[in-house]
């Protein structure tokens, strides 16, 4: 029998944050766990995500550059801030 926990939506620390956010609007959900190896690390916010695109950026001219980073890459970036 599987555990409640194992059918919860979770993002994976190596997706890229375009799906990560896509998935957090599709479920309409505000945040999710993120796992590595079968290990929460974490969770993420909508609001997360969206500061992490916006910070040191007020020209918008990363912003491609940034939803192209892994989950665990960005997560990183914004626990040094």
């Amino acid at each position: 029998m599987k555990k409640q926990s194992e059918n919860m939506p979770k993002l994976h620390a190596e997706q890229l944050v375009i799906h990560a956010l896509q998935t957090l609007l599709d479920l309409n959900r505000t945040s999710l766990p993120v796992y590595e190896d079968n290990k929460c690390i974490g969770v993420i916010y909508l609001c997360d995500l969206v500061n992490f695109l916006t910070m040191d950026d007020p020209t918008g001219e990363l912003l491609f550059h940034k939803l192209n980073f892994d989950l665990e890459s960005a997560m990183n970036l914004m626990s040094k801030i």
